[in-house]
């Protein structure tokens, strides 16, 4: 009876160990791939981004607040590493890749100045560097929310479309009026060299 009594509750601890790892092992879904989607309701636009499974599972979900509709997109999203980034108007958010858990929640800036539809690149340390739709300014943040500097390109060179960065440098290229090229340093945000075509 004693050795049976001892084979039950040798059973009994195995089966709650395994039990206790599947659950460890469920609840440490991490994602590895991210989507979303922007809706547009009654002229309101918000952007809900999923962190999924190489499965396709669900892990987390993030939604962004809803803005007036209007021609630039008022949600950015953009992933890199581990990181997701989203630019909601005023402001900077950075969630981890894995969890969807927020690293960082900041408005970057006073109340009236607003995202739309920037070009924007990240670096492989996390700083993003971002210009606005119909602006010269151009922008690093930290990846906690700090502005470590803005350059102001100055007319006509404004409206940017598309960022790269390289060696060290943070190349820019506009189209607006005509077709436009600035190189910055990445670190400083010095100007290092300004190209323009002239007007249409």
């Amino acid at each position: 009876m004693k050795k049976q009594s001892k084979n039950v509750w040798k059973i009994l601890l195995l089966t709650m160990l395994l039990v206790s790892t599947m659950i460890i092992t469920a609840s440490a879904a991490t994602a590895s791939k991210v989507t979303y989607k922007r809706t547009y309701t009654n002229s309101k636009e918000s952007v809900t981004i999923w962190g999924k499974t190489s499965s396709g599972k669900t892990v987390w979900t993030y939604r962004s607040a809803s803005y007036t509709a209007a021609q630039c997109n008022a949600v950015t999203v953009k992933s890199k590493g581990s990181y997701v980034y989203v630019l909601e108007r005023r402001k900077y958010v950075r969630l981890s890749k894995k969890t969807g858990k927020v690293l960082a929640k900041k408005n970057v800036f006073p109340s009236g100045w607003s995202w739309g539809s920037p070009a924007v690149v990240i670096s492989s340390n996390g700083n993003l560097y971002a210009m606005n739709y119909l602006d010269t300014k151009v922008y690093r943040i930290s990846k906690t929310g700090q502005v470590a500097w803005k350059r102001d390109l100055k007319n006509p060179y404004y409206w940017g479309y598309k960022m790269k960065l390289s060696d060290g440098k943070l190349t820019i290229y506009g189209e607006a009026p005509n077709r436009w090229k600035a190189v910055l340093n990445a670190s400083s945000g010095k100007v290092v060299q300004k190209v323009f075509w002239g007007y249409r």
